[in-house]
């Protein structure tokens, strides 16, 4: 049986008319970007939760330093958890100046192996507390930050707010939109394809993960994850790629889109440019993604034309 395509223009699916930017969606990011960039006080004040601490240190196990146990002028925001627990908050209450002994324990499961579990005493100076705020949003702080001015960045936070939002109900009008397509269509996919797209499922998780220090099988036991419900996920997810790719073919077909190698190479030389490649990782760079780039244009096409053309 060949591939019967349900028709894929003039549906109504419910397109959602993006809402208007309130000044509340701006005040609210724009104080998530300011909060994003503090300002550090030196305060003569004890040491108080939130606040950075710059400290030398020194850690010892029975008297005898370790290695990797010594830093010099090293900021440490107390509260943050980015050292072993117990130990920001024998900070707190402590001002600049002053000695302080932290004692600890590492923790059982500590990476170091020679660590692990061992109580440690680190010697520590604390050289300035500073107070963590967050800045005013004014002329002078747009300036410093090269932001231009404060209108030219709110205007820029509220084109930011607009996009979020059209982007947001654009993909759930999309994802309704194909889901519809291929409920109403008579598909038949063979399963070596499919296999295939699991298979190149997998490898990707696999990288993800490996990016992060695991193994698949130890991910899917720390986040409690069974092996069997992960595959079929992951064999869910193929069919339903590999059935969007036959639609957007058949789109692609029958309303004759396609890239050009001309309208490639323009592509291709903009991204040479964005990132600033050399001679030789731009020829890699095509060598390697040129064909991905072009089938991402395609898909860009495809989406437009299929959002542009139901409603």
């Amino acid at each position: 049986m060949s591939n019967i395509i349900a028709n894929y223009k003039g549906r109504s699916i419910g397109k959602v008319e993006v809402p208007a930017t309130t000044e509340e969606e701006i005040n609210r990011m724009v104080y998530t970007m300011l909060r994003e960039r503090p300002v550090f006080n030196v305060k003569e004040s004890a040491a108080q939760g939130g606040d950075v601490a710059n400290i030398n240190f020194e850690g010892f196990i029975d008297d005898v330093a370790f290695e990797g146990g010594k830093g010099e002028d090293y900021d440490l925001e107390l509260g943050s958890g980015q050292f072993i627990p117990g130990f920001e908050d024998q900070l707190i209450g402590h001002s600049a100046g002053e000695d302080v002994d932290v004692k600890v324990s590492f923790p059982e499961d500590y990476g170091a192996p020679n660590l692990a579990g061992k109580p440690a005493v680190f010697k520590c100076h604390i050289n300035a507390v500073k107070e963590k705020t967050i800045p005013e949003l004014t002329e002078e702080f747009c300036q410093a930050n090269g932001l231009g001015s404060v209108e030219q960045f709110r205007a820029r936070i509220a084109d930011t707010v607009y996009s979020e939002k059209a982007n947001k109900l654009g993909s759930e009008f999309m994802d309704k939109l194909i889901n519809e397509i291929i409920k109403e269509s008579q598909l038949e996919i063979p399963a070596e394809d499919i296999d295939a797209r699991v298979k190149d499922s997998v490898v990707f998780y696999s990288r993800q993960i490996a990016n992060m220090g695991m193994t698949i099988d130890e991910y899917l036991e720390a986040n409690h994850i069974n092996k069997e419900d992960f595959h079929n996920g992951v064999r869910v997810e193929a069919e339903f790629s590999v059935k969007v790719d036959v639609i957007y073919a058949h789109v692609a077909e029958q309303e004759g889109f396609s890239v050009s190698d001309e309208v490639l190479e323009a592509e291709l030389n903009a991204i040479k440019e964005y990132y600033k490649l050399t001679d030789e990782q731009f020829e890699q760079f095509k060598t390697s993604r040129a064909e991905e780039v072009r089938k991402d244009m395609l898909k860009n096409q495809i989406t437009t034309f299929l959002f542009q053309n139901n409603n």
